[in-house]
């Protein structure tokens, strides 16, 4: 993503989803996405923005959090920043993008929403959650943060028993 774009041609479209985790400059790929656009073009970023969130005090006080506030932190340390998701309009904005329009999805984690809609999506997303979290803690926390596996295994173990937790109403902002 920090490389320099050299495509002979310019884009329509261009779109990204899900790069929180590659970006130490987000500006500066938009700024790149913005210059190989041809006129009228359009950019698309999809991101989460962290840390995860509730309805209601639900979250605070559970390794769900705590983790998920950990890893914006050890993200931080790498020089990326996963809460930036949050400003990406006004930086699309700052770089010459116009009439840019922010729509943000409140994705459910688990199935404790209300219609059968957001349990559905809740239910997707919580398995995608379950998938990920290893994954995503191990490298970080060990390399990082200097955490034994062992040691991150027990946080995975705990942050999934909370995420399959009904009376934790936490979602993820998009």
């Amino acid at each position: 993503m920090d490389d320099e774009w050299v495509y002979p041609f310019p884009f329509s479209y261009v779109h990204g989803r899900l790069l929180a985790f590659a970006f130490t400059d987000p500006i500066a790929i938009f700024r790149k996405a913005f210059n190989a656009l041809e006129p009228g073009g359009w950019f698309e970023m999809q991101d989460p923005a962290a840390p995860l969130r509730s309805i209601d005090d639900t979250i605070e006080g559970t390794t769900m959090i705590k983790a998920s506030r950990l890893l914006v932190d050890t993200c931080m340390k790498r020089g990326i920043d996963l809460t930036s998701a949050a400003r990406y309009k006004a930086m699309m904005e700052e770089v010459g993008f116009i009439d840019v329009n922010e729509i943000i999805f409140e994705w459910p984690i688990g199935t404790w929403a209300k219609s059968k809609y957001h349990k559905t999506i809740g239910a997707w997303f919580l398995k995608d959650m379950v998938m990920a979290m290893e994954g995503l803690m191990m490298g970080l926390f060990t390399r990082v943060l200097g955490m034994k596996p062992d040691e991150v295994k027990k946080m995975v173990e705990d942050v999934n028993r909370d995420l399959y937790d009904k009376s934790i109403h936490s979602y993820q902002a998009l």
